[in-house]
């Protein structure tokens, strides 16, 4: 039987990317016996603040850390210094959507902290897996009798080793520095993380991504947080829609709507929803999931050719490999007298892939709207996805006006 392992040093307050890689995996294992790393995310985190920076840092205070292992690092025993990261986060996310959920909980794990950074961050960790319904086993690698001696990827192997994996599940910079060979000599696989970061309404205008997973805690609805990793721009589209006067009057089409699991559960069982698509397994999927909308099985681009229908908005989530300049004025023909018109627009590929990236500089796009009849009123670009740094995916929202 497959197991996948992942192994991650210990994170204080730690950042959505390490909880989705957990998730993936069927044990985590938590370096708790290597060297203390100074200024590192061992001890602090980035959250949202109204600085003009957007972030700043929550620092865990510690004694004395030079070549010493996490697991003999001792938190401050100021308790002025503990006090100051709770009113740090409680100033910061007050007004926030979950706050009186969620604060009390974080706030008496670090009141009741001892004196163990590793025992506070595991404490932190297994409250912030439970809130997300990541139900994945913790192992402390200190308890798997591994050789402290081992370094790098012999030190990776061996508690692979250990815990009877198949699969090392490894973030992105392990391409950088592991030796695949040992793992395939072991007849273990290596996998590489990839992680794709939800845009969702924080507490501060500019979304930025990158936070502790705290951020995330006290913002999304407490309903959506086990699909959060899967969230495929649910978050960004409900954004998007909140902006829309009376939107739930509307008449809402999605062209190539895939098999729902994304944002078109937004609108996906308003009583006026139309849902094109294709595949026929996703058609399938969409008739069971919103059994109030009117869900064909066609094709999209076909059916815009040679049939106009009037609708209020139109959201077109096309393939990534078929042109803007193809789509969009079909697109147009299904638009009403004063429409919204939301378009996926790839930024820059996470793999390299110039293929799939927008094909139009903006302008061209309110040039093609122009010439088909349309007055654009007015647009903005809505971040979707980042991946790790990357901005790569954003939703492009046109009101538009037909011309007298």
């Amino acid at each position: 039987m497959n197991k996948i392992v992942s192994i991650h040093q210990p994170e204080a307050f730690p950042w959505l990317g390490l909880l989705d890689k957990i998730s993936k995996c069927d044990e985590f294992v938590i370096l708790d016996f290597v060297d203390f790393e100074k200024n590192y995310f061992q001890n602090r985190n980035k959250i949202r603040t109204k600085s003009d920076v957007g972030w700043g840092y929550i620092t865990i205070p510690v004694q004395k850390h030079n070549h010493v292992p996490i697991n003999e690092i001792v938190i401050s025993s100021d308790e002025s210094r503990k006090l100051k990261i709770i009113n740090i986060i409680k100033e910061n996310y007050c007004k926030s959507k979950n706050f009186n959920a969620c604060f009390p909980v974080i706030e008496t794990i670090i009141r009741g902290a001892n004196n163990s950074l590793v025992t506070l961050n595991l404490e932190i960790l297994v409250y912030l897996l439970r809130a997300f319904n990541i139900k994945t086993k913790i192992t402390l690698a200190s308890s798997l009798n591994i050789d402290k001696k081992l370094k790098s990827t012999d030190l990776l192997v061996d508690i692979c080793k250990k815990t009877n994996a198949t699969s090392y599940l490894s973030g992105i910079g392990g391409k950088e520095y592991l030796d695949l060979n040992k793992f395939k000599e072991n007849n273990i696989d290596v996998v590489f993380h990839s992680f794709f970061h939800p845009v969702y309404k924080q507490q501060y205008s500019n979304f930025t991504p990158n936070m502790s997973a705290l951020d995330a805690l006290f913002n999304i609805d407490l309903t959506e947080m086990p699909t959060v990793f899967n969230d495929k721009g649910y978050n960004a589209m409900k954004m998007i829609f909140d902006k829309i006067p009376d939107w739930g009057n509307k008449r809402i089409i999605e062209l190539f709507s895939g098999d729902g699991s994304g944002h078109s559960r937004v609108y996906g069982n308003n009583v006026n929803t139309v849902l094109w698509e294709l595949n026929v397994d996703n058609y399938r999927q969409l008739k069971r999931l919103f059994p109030f909308a009117n869900v064909e099985n066609v094709d999209s681009l076909l059916r815009m050719k040679c049939e106009p229908v009037d609708f209020d908005i139109v959201v077109i989530d096309h393939p990534a490999n078929m042109p803007t300049s193809v789509i969009l004025p079909e697109a147009l023909c299904l638009l009403n007298q004063h429409s919204y018109l939301v378009f996926r627009a790839i930024k820059q590929s996470y793999n390299n892939n110039l293929d799939i990236c927008v094909d139009l500089p903006i302008e061209d796009w309110k040039t093609i709207i122009s010439q088909n009849g349309f007055n654009v009123i007015n647009y903005y670009e809505q971040p979707r996805e980042y991946y790790y740094g990357l901005h790569w995916l954003s939703n492009y929202v046109f009101e538009v006006k037909k011309n007298d």
